[in-house]
């Protein structure tokens, strides 16, 4: 038995179970590469006649097809002898096919970003009315909507953020978190929402987790240093502020705070 042959089977009777999960542009490849073979001269007599019968089936499950039949409303003809014409046929389907897809997943992305901006725009006309109750509820109920957006997550909190509701921005921040835990973007509002709500021990650990990750990124030192001179652990944010300033020394606002900090610590 060619390998050929016994290939092309296996190609064939894999149609049916791609159509049923959903896989058409798979389903008609396997249907093209099975009637490929029968084009082979490597085949026997008796085992190109097996394949041509097998092909029957196959053309038919594909035209029984519904999902099939929308793309190709007429149906594929086929009888034995005529491979050629098939593997052409089925071709020129899987582009159509593969087109096709492509132009309903444009759609989808864009319709997807018409929701998605329709709703930041909904909570800002909340949160320009101060009707801040409404707006975090619906904010949060957005955000566990699309909990596998970080991105999008990531926009809400910086909405409630930006207006200084930090709890709340904390609260949506936490869902992002699910996502992503050691992002460091993600790690540094967190410590800032801490650290507007006055919470500077437990900003420090996010801050602290963040450094972990990202040790020589300036303004990361810088934010932890403010959590550390708000808390007034003025040594703590020495330690931080010079870090940022190796770092880069024209870091105007880490140069700005090392100068007050140092007035605490020595008294000048």
């Amino acid at each position: 038995m060619a390998n050929e042959f016994v290939q092309a089977r296996q190609q064939a009777l894999d149609v049916k179970s791609l159509l049923r999960d959903g896989q058409l542009g798979q389903a008609v490849r396997s249907a093209c590469q099975a009637a490929q073979a029968a084009l082979s001269p490597a085949l026997s007599k008796g085992e190109l006649a097996d394949l041509r019968r097998i092909l029957e089936k196959v053309v038919y499950v594909l035209n029984f097809d519904p999902v099939f039949r929308q793309v190709c409303p007429s149906g594929v003809i086929y009888s034995s002898g005529d491979e050629k014409r098939l593997v052409q046929t089925l071709v020129q389907l899987e582009g159509s096919i593969e087109t096709t897809r492509h132009t309903l997943e444009a759609e989808e992305r864009a319709a997807q970003a018409s929701r998605l901006q329709d709703i930041l725009d909904k909570a800002k006309a909340y949160l320009e009315g101060e009707d801040v109750k409404k707006a975090v509820v619906f904010l949060r109920k957005s955000a566990k909507e699309q909990a596998a957006n970080f991105d999008f997550i990531m926009k809400l909190g910086q909405m409630l953020y930006a207006a200084k509701h930090f709890s709340e921005a904390y609260d949506i921040y936490e869902l992002a978190q699910k996502i992503r835990p050691e992002d460091v973007v993600l790690l540094n509002l967190m410590g800032s929402c801490l650290r507007q709500m006055g919470k500077y021990d437990f900003a420090a650990r996010f801050f602290s987790q963040a450094l972990d990750i990202d040790p020589e990124n300036p303004t990361l030192l810088f934010n932890a240093a403010r959590n550390f001179i708000d808390g007034h652990k003025w040594n703590q944010a020495q330690d931080l502020l010079k870090k940022a300033l190796a770092l880069d020394p024209g870091f105007e606002p880490a140069s700005k705070a090392l100068r007050a900090v140092e007035r605490h610590i020595f008294g000048y």
